[in-house]
């Protein structure tokens, strides 16, 4: 079971890791780093192997390439389960 999220970081600690690196290559290393794990998971044997994400911070086409060999739920964040619950 994986959980996909993005890391946090502040740009206004220069101490912190990876803190010069311009946002779109933080994403590529996050995405990259995501996609292996990925593709390792999905070559165990009698493995299912499950992700939990929000749609908006990694798309379904980034998902495209595992075809069916992974499961995806979809993460709600606070304001989404109230008004998911209200339904």
């Amino acid at each position: 079971m994986l959980f996909s999220k993005p890391p946090r970081m502040s740009r206004t600690n220069q101490d912190e890791p990876y803190a010069a690196l311009p946002w779109e290559d933080l994403d590529a290393l996050f995405t990259a780093l995501l996609g292996d794990v990925l593709e390792h998971a999905c070559h165990l044997s009698d493995v299912d192997v499950l992700l939990y994400r929000h749609q908006a911070d990694l798309s379904d086409d980034f998902l495209h390439p595992f075809g069916d060999r992974i499961r995806c739920s979809t993460l709600l964040n606070k304001a989404e389960r109230s008004s998911a619950s209200t339904r």
